[in-house]
C-alpha cells in the first residue's frame, strides 16, 4: 500500500497506520492479511518492530535508500510467484 490510500478506504487506511506506526495491534493486521513480505522505509516503527520479531528477517537494505525488505520465515514457503 502508498500514499494513495484513499483508495482503499478509511477502514484499510487505518490499518495502515496502525502497523506504519507500530500501534498496538498491528501484528494483527499482518496476520489478518497474511502478509510475508513487506517493504517500508527502515527508519519507521514497523521496521524496527519486524526486526525484533524471530519470525521476520530483514532480506534487503540498500546503502542509497532508506528501505528495507523483510520476509516472513514462517509464511516465505507459502510465496507463489
Amino acid at each position: 500500500m502508498d500514499g494513495r490510500s484513499d483508495f482503499y478506504g478509511p477502514e484499510i487506511g487505518n490499518q495502515f497506520l496502525e502497523v506504519m506506526r507500530g500501534l498496538p495491534g498491528w501484528e494483527k493486521v499482518l496476520e489478518k492479511y497474511r502478509f510475508n513480505l513487506v517493504l517500508i522505509p527502515a527508519d519507521i516503527a514497523a521496521a524496527q518492530l519486524l526486526k525484533q520479531r524471530p519470525e521476520w528477517r530483514v532480506e534487503a537494505t540498500t546503502a542509497n535508500t532508506s528501505f528495507s525488505c523483510c520476509a516472513s520465515h514462517r509464511r516465505v514457503a507459502e510465496l507463489r510467484f
